[in-house]
């Protein structure tokens, strides 16, 4: 009797304690996330181009999970014109900024975190008006 006891008080000891192991790795993986690409993103990246009417520019963000990110939109001077936060959650976001009312000048992109990660410059300028050099009228 006494070694069917020690038997089954040295399984459930073994059992206990890769139950403990299991736990313990588990918590020491660090979780990651993924695109839909299946790899994991660990850098922030990022890309900003007008749009092809020119009345946007558009920012796509793909940034890992743990830091918010703030995408402005400024002027020459460094006044924020526009900003738009984006969430502390993994994954692939796109900012756009109507710039269809702005006078012509120089204007710029800062993506923000605990630092500065981005910076990017547009010149807005409208296109010329070709006036006709002579008029014809009929009397």
């Amino acid at each position: 009797m006494k070694t069917v006891v020690k038997s089954v008080l040295l399984g459930l000891s073994l059992f206990a304690a890769f139950c403990a192991l299991l736990v313990v790795s588990a918590g020491a993986v660090e979780a990651r996330p993924m695109n839909s690409d299946k790899k994991v993103i660990t850098t922030v990246s990022h890309v900003a181009f007008a749009t092809a009417s020119g009345r946007a520019i558009s920012v796509n963000v793909e940034k890992p999970a743990g830091e918010a990110l703030l995408v402005m939109f400024v002027s020459k001077q460094g006044e924020i014109l526009a900003e738009k936060l984006v969430s502390k959650q993994a994954g692939t976001y796109s900012v756009k900024f109507n710039v269809e009312q702005l006078p012509d000048g120089v204007y710029g992109v800062k993506i923000a975190g605990k630092q500065t990660i981005g910076q990017y410059t547009f010149t807005l300028k409208s296109a010329e008006v070709q006036q006709a050099s002579r008029i014809l009228s009929l009397n």
